[in-house]
């Protein structure tokens, strides 16, 4: 679904509904569709219909277990998009064919305070008919906005839901150490800038990074990409 999605490929789709998934209409209709004046289904208008609908179909079953469950956790996290819009992309867990962790959906918002963050869950849930003291299990990262025991996400998280855990991002916890471990060591900072000061050479210059490219080239090197690390991705700084 993922690859069809972002592939000009339509004929794929269409004939795994058919073939595979064995969508007798789409199937009949292939098999006797022989005028290339007939309808084919394969125009991007039509598969992005096709989409859609297999992707409501999806989020109905996904959300009607979901509020079957006698609880259920949500994990949420905030970013911004290219166009620096604040986002919060929100998952929850619960056994659904098999798989535990499923995708609810992704809500812009303004105001990045606790309040704010809190108030478009709530909505969120809301919105999508799952009932919030339900969420016995809250998953965000270590920032003070979502962890903080006063006036965090988690805190006010259990206004609403009384009983609700709060689970701190391991991997974001993991990641703060390294970003502490850096204050204490000044060839460590120094590094660092340089590595980011490298991958800004490069970046905005397609110039100079064929340059990059032709020098590991001639040196019979394996050509490396130039890694950008990134303030709030710590694992990109040992990438770099």
């Amino acid at each position: 679904m993922k690859k069809w999605a972002h592939t000009d490929n339509l004929e794929d789709l269409v004939r795994f509904l058919a073939e595979e998934l064995s969508v007798n209409p789409f199937k009949e209709y292939l098999d006797t569709c022989t005028c290339s004046a007939d309808a084919t289904y394969l125009s991007a208008g039509s598969v992005d219909q096709l989409l859609t609908c297999i992707s409501n179909k999806l989020e109905i079953d996904i959300l009607e277990t979901a509020r079957n469950q006698s609880c259920i956790a949500i994990l949420a996290d905030e970013t911004c998009d290219e166009g620096n819009l604040e986002q919060f992309a929100i998952f929850g867990k619960f056994l659904y064919q098999g798989s535990t962790e499923h995708f609810l959906g992704i809500v812009n918002f303004d105001n990045i305070t606790a309040e704010g963050l809190m108030d478009t869950i709530y909505e969120f849930l809301l919105a999508k008919g799952i009932d919030i003291e339900k969420v016995m299990f809250v998953a965000f990262d270590g920032c003070n906005t979502m962890s903080g025991s006063v006036k965090g996400v988690q805190r006010l998280f259990r206004h609403q839901s009384v009983y609700s855990i709060y689970v701190n991002c391991r991997n974001h916890k993991l990641a703060l150490c390294f970003k502490h471990v850096m204050k204490g060591y000044s060839i460590l900072q120094e590094t660092d800038a340089s590595l980011v000061s490298f991958a800004k050479l490069f970046e905005y210059s397609a110039q100079k990074d064929n340059e990059l490219r032709n020098i590991q080239e001639v040196k019979g090197e394996n050509v490396l990409e130039p890694i950008k690390p990134l303030v709030t991705r710590w694992l990109t700084h040992k990438d770099s």
